[in-house]
């Protein structure tokens, strides 16, 4: 990641602040910073304030590192405005640091250019506490997923003008701002408002295909690889020949062409392939749990009906329930807590649909058949469809030169990584190859210490691999201590805040933690179940407590579903 530290900030030509919410717009964050640094060069583009030292005054360090700057960059995506807490709107509260971030940079005259990601409106001043009413004022930057590149050159257009003194700098205001926007309901939680946001978008413009190569279409051979038709190298690339045709059954797979994903901000691939049985079926992999759950109740709700049914694909047109495997392939309506995932049945007009989700590997499927074959559709659902179930991965990857990763590095393991951790990663090998896919090493922030984040290849190998460790320390889940007040205990976290994880029973969980002593070291693994990652860090002993603060504050995965994934490879 392109940025300094909070204090480094040194005497150069322009030097940018990037303000941004972890739980809002994370990545289009440091890929900004990213972009930036390329630029103007690292040492000149500062973020992540938040993180300091135990002890440092945190307004004196804002008020520092923000006015030593020259340009603020407000990064606002389509949560910005509505973040909460159990105390209420973030931006609301005085002490939150996005608001004093900018409170700070508009008291001290700096620059200030709100730019928009992930197709967020620029908010109004009645949207806006009265100390940020002035950002309503400032004539905001667009940079979209589609035009990133183009949209980021004139941004450094602007910038440069900025630093040679020169007029129409781009947050001098050139128009005014839109209407009042419409707010968010405080019930309607921020995965459902972005996952109706996409099917929107993707049904009226369509998805980008942003995975190198370009252009759909191209076949692929036996196994999932490039066929004749295939440019050398073009097709497919990490994510989709792991993780979507891995899961997809061999009989199906042989017809799959590449296609644009059904929504990019959900899913990173997107396959279509023959049913074998006419007509087509296509295959998605989401970024998470969440997105994925999210996009099929939105999916579920426009069908008319409400998840779940007390009607049967298998009796009814009109259906939505639960489904677990048995044996290899064959999916069963049932409902269970050990459903491995969900199943819609609907009509339009004269036609079929069978839609479904397989939580384990984050897959989402979608096929139609004409409404006379609904017998038959279904069967081919039930025995045929696949996803299977538990493939050997192909675990590791090809040395190439850091710091260029490849899909699955990126885009579900390294977006997943808080910002300030992930500019010190670099990959790793020796994992498990049948648990995990890729693996990189990190820097906790302080001398010697290190961090390991994993990315399993399916939910149901996280869970056994988690078990396993856990046995191996001598413990079984869950135990009565917890890693907050005992060197030995393993429980469940759940997500507060930004990247803040809270052990508690009870809820959903958000992923497994484990504490345990040995040889001296104190080890805290955990696993985090919406982005499939794994972690371990480790410091001696006698730093017990530091190590679990900076797990319970630092560590991550952020709370990056949805809005802060990048919607597939630039």
């Amino acid at each position: 990641m392109a940025s300094g530290k909070v204090g480094d900030a040194r005497a150069c030509e322009l030097r940018i602040f990037i303000n941004y919410r972890r739980n809002d717009a994370p990545s289009a964050a440091g890929r900004l910073a990213d972009d930036l640094g390329r630029h103007f060069g690292d040492d000149h583009v500062f973020m992540d304030v938040d993180t300091l030292d135990p002890g440092v005054d945190w307004e004196e360090a804002i008020n520092n590192a923000v006015g030593a700057c020259d340009v603020l960059i407000a990064v606002i995506g389509r949560d910005w405005l509505n973040v909460s807490d159990s105390r209420g709107r973030r931006l609301d509260a005085s002490e939150d640091y996005v608001r004093l971030e900018i409170e700070t940079a508009l008291n001290r005259n700096v620059r200030v250019i709100p730019a928009l990601v992930e197709g967020a409106d620029p908010p109004t001043a009645g949207d806006l506490p009265d100390t940020l009413a002035p950002l309503a004022r400032r004539h905001a930057v667009e940079l979209r997923d589609a035009r990133w590149r183009s949209d980021v050159e004139e941004l450094v257009k602007g910038l440069e003008r900025v630093r040679s003194g020169k007029p129409a700098a781009p947050s001098e205001p050139a128009e005014p701002s839109p209407g009042p926007r419409w707010r968010r309901p405080a019930w309607l939680k921020p995965w459902v408002v972005a996952a109706a946001a996409v099917l929107v978008a993707a049904a009226v413009a369509g998805a980008i295909l942003l995975t190198r190569g370009g252009g759909g279409g191209e076949k692929m051979g036996a196994g999932g690889m490039p066929g004749k038709m295939m440019k050398p190298g073009a097709f497919p690339d990490a994510i989709e020949e792991e993780l979507v045709l891995a899961h997809i059954p061999e009989g199906v797979r042989d017809s799959c062409r590449r296609t644009t994903p059904l929504a990019s901000a959900v899913f990173l691939r997107t396959v279509k392939c023959s049913q074998g049985g006419g007509g087509s079926v296509t295959y998605s992999r989401a970024h998470s749990a969440p997105a994925l759950n999210a996009f099929f109740e939105q999916k579920v709700n426009s069908a008319g009906l409400m998840y779940p049914t007390k009607a049967s694909c298998s009796s009814n047109a009109a259906a939505t329930d639960e489904w677990m495997r048995q044996g290899t392939m064959v999916h069963l309506e049932q409902r269970s807590r050990q459903a491995e995932g969900r199943v819609l049945c609907f009509r339009t007009g004269s036609t079929a649909h069978i839609v479904w989700t397989d939580s384990p590997t984050k897959i989402y499927g979608e096929a139609s058949r004409p409404a006379g074959d609904a017998k038959s559709f279904y069967s081919w659902w039930r025995d045929g469809a696949g996803p299977e179930a538990e493939l050997a991965m192909s675990g590791g990857m090809e040395k190439k030169t850091w710091p260029y990763p490849d899909a699955i590095e990126k885009d579900l393991l390294l977006d997943h990584v808080p910002p300030a951790i992930r500019k010190t990663c670099h990959r790793s090998t020796g994992f498990e190859a049948n648990v995990f896919l890729r693996a990189v090493e990190c820097s906790q922030g302080m001398a010697g210490a290190k961090v390991k984040y994993l990315y399993a290849h399916s939910a149901i190998a996280l869970r056994g691999y988690s078990t396993n460790q856990i046995t191996a320390a001598g413990l079984q889940l869950p135990t009565a201590e917890r890693c907050e007040s005992a060197a030995n205990a393993a429980g469940w976290w759940v997500l507060r805040d930004d990247i803040v994880h809270i052990e508690r029973r009870g809820g959903r969980p958000d992923g497994r933690v484990l504490c345990w002593a040995a040889a001296g070291n104190e080890t805290i693994e955990w696993t985090d179940n919406p982005t499939g990652i794994y972690a371990s860090a480790a410091r001696p002993a006698s730093e017990r407590q530091a190590l679990y603060m900076w797990w319970q504050k630092q560590a991550g995965p952020g709370a990056l579903e949805m809005t802060g994934m990048s919607g597939g490879m630039g």
